[in-house]
């Protein structure tokens, strides 16, 4: 399995567990945002915060964080493929 693909179902049960709202969820729900704020670089954060958590589509982004678009889609690239290999590295209750 892929790095992306790592990060892709971490994310997933990210995103569902906050849409549920699952008893229990919390802790979760806190270890995969702590664990991403870490390993990302302040402006991987940025990029990360505002196409994945908040859900931006990827011209609002663009625009935002001021970077062309080849530019955006490979530093979603990175962020993925680096919190993929953090979450292989790193057997916590985040991964899928």
């Amino acid at each position: 399995m892929d790095r992306a693909t790592i990060f892709s179902a971490c994310f997933t049960r990210f995103r569902s567990s906050v849409i549920e709202n699952r008893a229990g969820a919390e802790g979760q729900i806190t270890a995969f945002w702590l664990l991403c704020q870490r390993t990302l670089s302040p402006s991987e954060w940025r990029v990360f915060r505002l196409a994945y958590l908040l859900g931006a589509d990827r011209a609002l982004c663009q625009k935002h964080l001021n970077i062309p678009g080849p530019q955006f889609v490979r530093a979603c690239n990175r962020i993925a493929a680096k919190l993929g290999r953090t979450f292989q590295q790193r057997p916590t209750s985040v991964a899928a």
